[in-house]
Parts: C-alpha cells; sequence; structure tokens
C-alpha cells in the first residue's frame, strides 16, 4: 500500500530483518487504517519483524508518520473513558510501590501521552505536582470539561516547553511513538540531571507474551514497537542508568477485559454471558499480561 513504507531497526539502524507475522491490509481502506489508532482499537494487521542484528521487535513496514499523528491528534475513544475509574485505582496503587524508591516531594512530573489525565488525577490527590501532555484534541477537552487539571494539547516531540522536569512518565505511550530517537532526545532534553525516565510497556520477554505467542493481547498495530529490558536499556544507555523494573498489575472491568480476551479464546465469550447472569460483570479485576514498569535515572 502507498501510505505504509519500510522502516530500519529504530535500535540499530539495521535494514535486515526477518518476518515473523505477516500483515494483512488487503481488507482495509486508508480511513479504516487512520481509525485504527485509537487507544481501544484492537486490531493487529501489520508485519511483525525482528531485526537480525539487534533481535528488537517491530512493525514494519509502517504507516507514514503525517497518517499516525492524524490520527492520534484526531482521535474520538468513548470506549476508553469508561475504564477511568479503574485507571486511577491503577495509578494509585502504582505511586504506592514507586514511593519506595523515587522521592516525589516538590518535583515536577510530565506526564506523556496522558489521555484524558488519569494519571495527574492520581498525583494531585497524592499532593504531587504533576501535568500532560496529549495528542487527542478530545481526550484533553475531556479531561478540561470535567477536571481543573495542566494539560497540553500537542505532540511530546514538537511542543516547546518552557521548563525541566524531575519526572518523566511514559505509561503504556513508548510503543506508540512514530520516532523513538527523536522522542528520546527530547526526554533527554527537559529532563534533569539525576532526573527519572519512567516507563511503562508490555515486556516483549514476558512469560505471557511467551505462553500466548501470537493470541498475547498486546500484539496491536496501535504498537509498533515491543521492548524488553534489553532494548530499553541499548536505547537509553548513553545519557541513562537503568535502576529497576517491577511487574505492573492494571484493574479494569471484568467484562472490559472478557471482551478483549474473547477475540483469542472463545471461551471466553460463554464466560461474558455467565459473568453478566450472575451480576459480577461490572467488577474491577486486578491483572497482568506482561506489562512492566521500568525505572531509569538520567547521568
Amino acid at each position: 500500500m502507498q501510505f505504509y513504507k519500510n522502516i530500519n531497526c529504530s535500535i540499530c539502524n539495521n535494514k535486515d530483518f526477518i518476518v515473523l507475522k505477516k500483515g494483512d491490509y488487503s481488507k482495509y481502506s486508508k480511513k479504516e487504517i487512520i481509525n485504527l489508532f485509537s487507544s481501544s482499537s484492537d486490531y493487529f494487521i501489520d508485519q511483525l519483524v525482528q531485526c537480525k542484528n539487534c533481535k528488537f521487535v517491530y512493525l514494519n513496514p509502517r504507516l507514514d508518520t503525517k497518517i499516525i499523528l492524524h490520527g492520534y491528534s484526531n482521535v474520538v475513544d468513548k470506549k476508553f473513558i469508561t475504564q477511568d475509574n479503574y485507571r486511577l485505582k491503577t495509578f494509585a496503587n502504582s505511586l504506592k510501590k514507586l514511593k519506595f524508591f523515587l522521592n516525589f516531594n516538590k518535583k515536577k512530573i510530565l506526564d506523556v501521552g496522558t489521555a484524558n489525565g488519569t494519571f495527574i488525577k492520581a498525583c494531585l490527590k497524592e499532593k504531587i505536582n504533576a501535568e500532560g501532555i496529549e495528542p487527542s484534541k478530545w481526550l484533553v477537552n475531556q479531561a478540561k470539561l470535567n477536571d481543573n487539571i495542566n494539560l497540553y494539547c500537542g505532540t511530546f516531540e514538537k511542543y516547546k516547553f518552557k521548563k525541566k522536569y524531575d519526572y518523566i512518565f511514559f505509561w503504556d505511550v513508548l510503543e506508540h511513538v512514530f520516532n523513538i530517537k527523536v522522542t528520546r532526545n527530547k526526554i533527554t532534553k527537559i529532563l534533569k540531571k539525576n532526573g527519572y525516565l519512567i516507563i511503562n510497556c508490555p515486556d516483549y520477554n514476558s512469560l505471557a507474551r511467551k505462553f500466548l505467542n501470537f493470541k498475547w493481547p498486546f500484539f496491536l498495530s496501535v504498537h509498533l514497537y515491543y521492548f524488553e529490558e534489553k532494548s530499553l536499556k541499548t536505547l537509553f544507555n548513553n545519557d541513562f542508568i537503568f535502576v529497576k523494573s517491577f511487574p505492573h498489575f492494571q484493574y479494569l472491568e471484568l467484562n472490559y477485559v472478557l471482551k478483549r480476551a474473547s477475540k483469542y479464546f472463545y471461551f471466553f465469550k460463554f464466560l461474558i454471558k455467565l459473568c453478566k447472569f450472575i451480576k459480577i460483570d461490572k467488577i474491577p479485576i486486578k491483572y497482568n499480561m506482561g506489562q512492566t514498569t521500568y525505572i531509569f535515572k538520567k547521568k
């Protein structure tokens, strides 16, 4: 397709790769593919490859950057915001865990790709000074309709920040960015010396991914890259020191999780009906499917 193009490995710039899974673009129009760039999109139609040199896994060929940005900027995702209360609970627990390693007192925090600002809300409840940036105009407006939070509308890479930060967070965002190295350079520029970079993302090396193979729910067309500890260390090696990593447990509504799982396993369609019948479909569940939080410190 003309609006797809081949790219080199974003970690080592090698152009040689092996195909792990072939893509299937033929069934979709350009408009339909653009609409895939939604937070709740669960389609996986792209070709998955692995670099022959450094073994990094990514999508190739890939949509043109302008199309990706247009999709993120214009996304309207009503399904995503239905889970806000559960995400707020998730972030509250994450902050408790992070406080064992990090001191948030009087620190300036930036949340990149903050959606409608749920992480910022969790920070404010803990009296932590946080603000965010989000490309989706709709999600930014949703946040400002209901809460008085500091949220910029735009892309992290292009936005002209007027200050530096002590902490920068990427909650399930780094796998979406269109140019990893540009993003890394911007992080380095606006993060203070001895500041911390916290990345949460699906871990390609996780047991969940290895067990489920291509039924792993994080294989999505909106995920351009598939990180694990080795690739992240290589990416940030020159400017950062790796501190530690730990599993990330998320809360979501049971029905929301089962509907996504039913795409891969028919049995879950029966469970959806059963849970609705016994009226437990709205309860929150805590789970981990390979999501991992990584902490890096700027040199």
